[in-house]
């Protein structure tokens, strides 16, 4: 994959973070969580109708998937893909810090074109034992961004602007599998991470051209940044006593 620059947490930037539960209300600045409106708490509000003869709830305009392929250098159209990523449980690290288990977070990616969504299949609310984290980042300010964004020319979510992320403002959220999600086009966000006693099968949809440098970039963050991950199954159950409070799921 193409490799942006190497950067190193500022003096500013946090060595540590904690994890907090995924809602759409704190993940809005990077994009959408996609759940069920009648089992999860805080949901946005959506359009919804009855299907199948009465015997489905259909939820309407769910996540947004926009191709902006057009502002890229090569000019290669994109067409939308559909893969599957089998995610394996990430080996944690003891903190010296805190004495608990961490995930150390070493890159960062985007997909300057397109949203991306992850889908979980095969993990259901009851599997304690796994869940996977969503680590994001905003994007830094550049000169140029307001050339690329173009803001007001087009209705909805617009990229992110060509910049590096802030790690100062370095986010972590947990998942669980009755949850998904959608990076909004552009948004800094660390490789899935799964985290358990079992692999987590995703599909994945997103727009590609298959030009390397424009359907992914690359950028290792020197150092580390630890995400505290403490007992997983904690985590998984949403009984996390750190952030137990902050948020229901």
């Amino acid at each position: 994959m193409p490799t942006t620059p190497s950067t190193s947490p500022s003096t500013a930037a946090p060595t540590q973070i904690l994890l907090e539960p995924l809602t759409p209300h704190a993940f809005a600045p990077f994009g959408e969580v996609i759940q069920n409106p009648r089992t999860h708490h805080n949901s946005p509000t959506l359009a919804n109708t009855q299907a199948n003869q009465g015997s489905a709830e259909k939820w309407l305009d769910i996540t947004s998937m926009q191709d902006w392929y057009g502002r890229g250098d090569s000019g290669q159209p994109a067409s939308l893909k559909f893969n599957m990523f089998v995610c394996y449980p990430r080996s944690l690290e003891i903190s010296p810090r805190s004495q608990r288990s961490a995930f150390c977070v070493r890159v960062l990616e985007r997909h300057p074109f397109t949203p991306q969504t992850f889908i979980p299949i095969g993990l259901g609310t009851e599997d304690t034992g796994t869940c996977y984290l969503v680590i994001v980042a905003p994007t830094l300010p550049l000169g140029s961004e307001a050339r690329h964004r173009e803001d007001g020319k087009v209705p909805g979510p617009q990229p992110q602007g060509p910049g590096l992320p802030d790690l100062t403002r370095l986010r972590a959220f947990f998942a669980r599998g009755d949850q998904a999600l959608t990076y909004g086009a552009g948004t800094w966000h660390a490789p899935m991470v799964v985290v358990g006693v079992k692999a987590v099968e995703f599909v994945v949809v997103q727009y590609m051209n298959g030009v390397a440098a424009e359907d992914c970039q690359e950028m290792e963050v020197r150092g580390g940044v630890e995400v505290e991950v403490g007992d997983v199954k904690e985590v998984a159950s949403g009984n996390m006593g750190r952030a137990e409070g902050k948020a229901r799921l």
